[in-house]
């Protein structure tokens, strides 16, 4: 086996050809990588062959994204190379690698070291559609309820699974949550902005994507807790009952809180006080003259369904419900009927089986799941 170059992995063929074929390998679509089982110690070594599928989706000056196929069985994979940060590795790395597997949390399969230790490249499982792209085919059209309410369910199943370990995701948008329209399966992916929090508490954060950022985030509280992930996914709640379109807009953090406030309304002085406001900037800094909209905007959405939302998308993150707390909402209920299908004719999984995992973390979820209102 083979060491790795600085931006890539390099195999014995390319070892023994000459600068003049440089351009040539780069088209070489099998790799061998010396990797790393993820989730075990460094011995649990393996010779990784895989091979490209198609051309690099994304490729920055910190981070590359290509997709590809594991030899050995034709697996679909992602594979990630990320900079080493400074002294750490990326903290995608440092999470994943810790986590145990959740079915709606995208797998890490291996990681191998780049030259000198300066990059590393993460193998994941792969999911090659994002609710982005799924969004993109459904343009200005329903995506149906069905669908809507099972991927929803598993992102906040996600985001349960991630809060009980104290981990803060801090960029849920369309673009980070991939699907498996086939097996009509999600998995939370991208955590790059993922953090650990003591005690679910953090303070001064500016990561995540601006039309997804909770209030506490824009207005630079000195304190946000995991309940910022809950706005985050109410955005894109909104956004799928929105006939895929935004319902928060703007190209900074100014137009975005001022679209925020045309949806919801302007925020109360206790809104305010809990996002950490200075007391004395708190009635001359927020204009109280907008209006609530969000009612005008999702005029074909039900009041059930729109209460729900409107719960996630509070100013203060302490009104928020927590993701597992929100099972038990009537928006949930129709995914209990054991004669149900998709629209494709599929049978519906059963969401409300929960794993071990998930019971000792939760130890009542299942009495949540059973009480719904």
């Amino acid at each position: 086996m083979v060491g790795d170059s600085d931006r890539g992995c390099i195999t014995k063929k390319e070892l023994l050809s000459s600068k003049s074929d440089e351009k040539e390998l780069i088209e070489l679509k099998e790799r061998s990588i010396l990797a790393f089982v993820a989730g075990q110690e460094f011995n649990a070594a393996a010779i990784v062959t895989y091979k490209k599928t198609n051309s690099k989706k994304y490729e920055g000056k910190f981070c590359s994204v290509q997709y590809g196929e594991l030899v050995k069985d034709e697996k679909p994979i992602i594979v990630k190379t990320l900079k080493k940060e400074g002294r750490n590795w990326p903290k995608e790395f440092s999470i994943l690698n810790k986590l145990e597997p959740h079915d709606n949390i995208i797998k890490l399969l291996y990681y191998s070291f780049g030259y000198q230790k300066t990059w590393i490249h993460l193998i994941f499982e792969g999911v090659h559609q994002t609710l982005r792209d799924l969004m993109h085919e459904y343009r200005s059209q329903s995506i149906h309820p069905t669908y809507i309410k099972a991927y929803l369910f598993q992102l906040f199943r996600a985001l349960g699974y991630l809060h009980s370990n104290n981990i803060c995701h801090r960029d849920v948008k369309p673009e980070n949550i991939l699907v498996d329209t086939q097996n009509k399966l999600l998995k939370l992916a991208n955590f790059r902005h993922g953090k650990v929090l003591d005690d679910g508490v953090g303070s001064y954060c500016c990561a995540g994507t601006t039309v997804y950022k909770s209030p506490e985030i824009i207005l630079f509280s000195p304190r946000y807790n995991l309940l910022t992930d809950m706005w985050s996914a109410g955005c894109v709640m909104g956004e799928l009952l929105n006939d895929n379109e935004p319902l928060i807009e703007g190209e900074n953090l100014n137009e975005v809180f001022v679209s925020i406030q045309k949806l919801l309304g302007s925020p109360t002085c206790e809104d305010l006080k809990e996002l950490g406001v200075p007391h004395d900037y708190i009635h001359c800094v927020i204009p109280k003259k907008i209006y609530p909209t969000i009612k005008l905007r999702l005029r074909n959405v039900n009041e059930e369904d729109l209460n729900f939302l409107k719960e996630l998308l509070q100013y203060c993150p302490s009104k928020r419900p927590t993701a597992y707390s929100v099972f038990h909402r009537k928006f949930f209920s129709k995914l209990r009927d054991p004669t149900l299908r998709f629209p494709d004719g599929t049978v519906i999984p059963n969401f409300f089986e929960f794993t071990d995992q998930e019971l000792c973390s939760q130890p009542d979820l299942e009495w949540i799941c059973t009480n719904h209102t």
